[in-house]
């Protein structure tokens, strides 16, 4: 097709790499209590729109409401985490984000309030009688009476 020596086609291709995290958090976050030192975190993966690769981890962070100074983080691959050894009748601020080579964008907060912790139940026929533990009472993990 082209017989003319004089005329060369040259082809150069460039390659961009974008090395970032995901440009959205997972979606569909779902944070419970799941008793009354634990919380349950369960969300659904980045889309592939915005993962900008291959997941590697998830970064589940949690801060007391009443401690919010101290922030602490779960890294793990599943999207179904207990969050373990939290206090009773503590409200938390529960986020996540995911990584590739690099994290990627924080979800939203949300709030997630343990249960107090039940000391004692009695139940009968007509009754159910429960005594909690009061955490203001509590001292180095034991009740201060």
């Amino acid at each position: 097709m082209h017989n003319n020596p004089s005329m060369r086609f040259c082809s150069k291709i460039s390659y961009i790499f974008l090395f970032t995290g995901p440009d959205a958090p997972p979606g569909n976050i779902v944070a419970v209590a799941y008793n009354a030192t634990a919380i349950q975190v369960t969300f659904d993966d980045v889309s592939p729109t915005d993962a900008n690769g291959i997941i590697e981890k998830y970064r589940i962070y949690y801060e007391s409401n009443e401690n919010s100074s101290e922030t602490s983080w779960i890294d793990t691959s599943l999207r179904r985490t207990l969050i373990k050894n939290l206090l009773p009748a503590t409200s938390y601020n529960i986020w996540v984000s995911a990584f590739t080579i690099e994290e990627g964008k924080h979800s939203k907060k949300f709030l997630v309030h343990t249960p107090p912790k039940v000391e004692s139940l009695e139940i009968s026929q007509k009754t159910v009688k429960i005594q909690l533990i009061d955490v203001k009472k509590l001292t180095s993990g034991k009740l201060v009476k």
